[in-house]
């Protein structure tokens, strides 16, 4: 008989899932009206954090690392030039998160509808849109504030990440990332101090000042 043929082994198939991808908005104010789906398909085989690897360092298995969810971006680069951080420009005024959020309806042109005033130049996020996407990560960075409402519930997928980075940061909600990492950072950047760190002969024409601001600092209330 054929030698190759009697040596012949059939397994099942399985599915292997792939991490998710990354989307970042950037704008002074979004809004965003529609689905994100930030979620991985976990194969059977797919139970390690990592790929495992053998006493010297080698890795020796392969599809068994748990797919990582989808990363939700939002805000400009947090890199200061020169280590000024007058440079540092996430472009978005301030982001709040509420517990749902009023549709801006079907006839809402983007080029010459009026955003409702009750957001006040704000971007707005619904807990709903961000705990029932699938992400593993969300990333908040405005030049003012970011801020939780009291009502809110911020579920993300296990073992990943929320971060929340402006001058002023008010948490009043919950948040929630088994065995994942949430960061919330009050921080300077181009809005900072009146006087312009680049020239001291002119004004910072960016400056808002903690009077209009409120606290520059982490609350957790």
């Amino acid at each position: 008989g054929n030698l190759s043929e009697n040596h012949k082994t059939y397994l099942p198939g399985y599915t292997v899932g792939d991490d998710a991808g990354q989307a970042t908005l950037i704008a002074r104010q979004i809004v965003y009206e529609g689905q994100l789906d930030g979620s991985v398909t976990q194969g059977i085989n797919q139970v390690n954090h990592n790929e495992l690897v053998d006493e010297l360092g080698y890795q020796k298995t392969v599809g068994t690392r748990i797919p990582i969810g989808g990363t939700l971006e939002i805000g400009g680069s947090l890199v200061a030039m020169g280590g000024n951080y007058q440079t540092i420009d996430p472009i978005v005024d301030s982001i709040v998160i509420v517990d749902h959020t009023s549709g801006i309806g079907n006839d809402f042109d983007p080029e010459t509808s009026v955003v409702a005033e009750e957001r006040n130049g704000e971007t707005w996020l619904s807990d709903d849109l961000l705990s029932n996407s699938g992400l593993g990560s969300v990333v908040l960075k405005a030049t003012q504030k970011v801020e939780t409402h009291s009502d809110t519930n911020i579920i993300l997928a296990a073992g990943g990440s929320f971060e929340a980075h402006a001058r002023r940061v008010l948490h009043q909600g919950s948040i929630q990332v088994p065995s994942g990492d949430v960061t919330l950072e009050a921080m300077s950047n181009k809005s900072t101090g009146a006087e312009n760190l680049l020239d001291s002969s002119l004004d910072n024409p960016d400056y808002i000042s903690s009077e209009d601001l409120g606290p520059e600092r982490v609350e957790l209330v």
